[in-house]
């Protein structure tokens, strides 16, 4: 499963998946939890009081992670978590048009080996 699921790892929406069986790629990665202070592992949010608002600031900081990729091994199968990611989780070095944030959440990517 895979997206801004808009809640936190430790809120029922997402406990009623890690129940279920279903692991964190980013925290099995051994990757740090979200730091609001520092933005450091966060994926959302670049905040204004309008669509677009914020993406102008380059001193915008993202204080929160609720987009996911949760996996869980099929019986019989194991799960390697080869590589995670955040992608446009910081002001671009450059702005384009005035914006320096491709977007208002960071991205997150994995690459997964599943062996069965």
């Amino acid at each position: 499963m895979v997206g801004d699921l808009n809640a936190r790892i430790d809120e029922s929406r997402i406990t009623t998946l890690t129940d279920a069986g279903f692991a964190d790629a980013y925290l099995t990665a051994g990757l740090p939890e979200c730091d609001p202070v520092t933005g450091i592992g966060c994926t959302c949010c670049v905040d204004g009081p309008a669509p677009l608002d914020g993406l102008d600031d380059p001193d915008q900081a993202m204080d929160e992670r609720i987009d996911f990729v949760l996996f869980r091994p099929g019986s019989g199968c194991s799960v390697a978590v080869d590589d995670v990611r955040h992608w446009a989780d910081g002001p671009l070095a450059q702005p384009v048009e005035d914006i320096w944030w491709a977007a208002d959440h960071a991205g997150v990517a994995a690459t997964l080996t599943i062996t069965c």
